[in-house]
């Protein structure tokens, strides 16, 4: 790993840690929280504006919008993953990812895919395996990897055993 100061060798300049980088930090997420005012629909799309409302409130968007834009301005970017779990809720359930467990594949500039690497797991034997899940256009693909990085049945674990592919329309 690289550091500022290990670049500066025999540096007469006093390397101390402040606060400043928090309070830098914390004034922008303020000022981009302070202008976040819900997401407008046009009047054509009413009722998906009730429906969203339910599902802005269900998850606690707002604050979810913070920790988003302060893990942005720390990792550098993120993505927003989405899931739904009718045992936990009703409604969509939207997380933040920040860039150290997702990857962003772009093509010609443009979003082609994004990778979440989020979900870890041990087995009985404490073996690790990742779950990378592919987001592309029209699917959502699951992959279990193990620790040495090669692709493993869904079924070797029983916590990624019932998962399927999901394929969809625009």
């Amino acid at each position: 790993k690289y550091s500022f100061w290990k670049c500066v060798p025999d540096s007469e300049i006093c390397a101390r840690h402040t606060g400043i980088p928090k309070i830098i930090l914390t004034a922008l997420v303020d000022i981009i929280a302070e202008n976040y005012d819900s997401i407008s629909f046009d009047k054509s799309f009413k009722s998906q504006e009730d429906i969203w409302k339910l599902i802005e409130t269900d998850n606690d968007f707002f604050d979810l919008v913070v920790k988003a834009t302060r893990d942005t301005l720390v990792f550098g970017e993120g993505a927003f993953k989405l899931l739904y779990n009718p045992e936990i809720s009703e409604y969509p359930i939207i997380q933040y990812v920040p860039a150290k467990k997702c990857e962003i594949i772009k093509q010609y500039g443009r979003l082609k895919e994004i990778v979440f690497f989020d979900s870890i797991y041990y087995d009985d034997k404490n073996n690790m395996y990742v779950l990378k899940e592919y987001y592309k256009k029209g699917c959502i693909e699951y992959k279990l990897f193990n620790s040495k990085e090669k692709e493993v049945p869904l079924d070797t674990i029983p916590e990624t055993a019932e998962l399927q592919n999901v394929y969809f329309n625009d």
